[in-house]
């Protein structure tokens, strides 16, 4: 399921992206993401970007909210508390904080960014993802992951999550 964003929804990602980063560092939220210190206001913003195209997809007004915030999920779906994760890797996996606790969110959606667009290639309830055996150390310490073909798909046409 791809989405492609405006040139004005990408600028509008960026900014977002940018000051959510800046928010966070200086209320002392640390940032536990699993990329090197000069990739991480990226990372922000590929997240705004697929927030954004997920809530453009879903027909629901995307939270751009900028305070300090950590370990919440994204949106609702349908009653499904939803945690949209990101990355530019096209073969990359749905990765998980291991510091994430059950209840957190249900469903955990992975994008693949490139340039404007956002594929959404699969997603996992957080019984698949929150697991001991799903743990693994991709050179950033522990963390929950799951490959793209672990994932359950999305229909084109999909109306629900799971």
């Amino acid at each position: 399921m791809k989405i492609e964003l405006t040139d004005t929804e990408f600028l509008l990602a960026t900014q977002v992206g940018m000051m959510r980063y800046t928010m966070n560092r200086a209320a002392g939220i640390e940032n536990k993401t699993y990329v090197s210190k000069d990739r991480q206001m990226r990372l922000e913003t590929i997240g705004v970007m697929a927030e954004m195209a997920f809530c453009k997809w879903a027909n629901l007004y995307c939270n751009l909210d900028v305070r300090p915030q950590a370990g919440t999920s994204d949106l609702i779906y349908q009653g499904w508390k939803c945690d949209i994760k990101s990355t530019e890797i096209i073969d990359g996996q749905l990765i998980v904080p291991n510091w994430k606790k059950k209840g957190a969110s249900d469903v955990y959606i992975l994008g693949i960014t490139q340039g404007l667009s956002v594929d959404f290639v699969g997603f996992a309830t957080e019984d698949d993802i929150i697991n001991p055996d799903k743990v693994k150390d991709l050179g950033y310490g522990p963390t929950y992951c799951m490959t793209q073909d672990q994932l359950i798909k999305f229909k084109e046409d999909a109306v629900q999550v799971a």
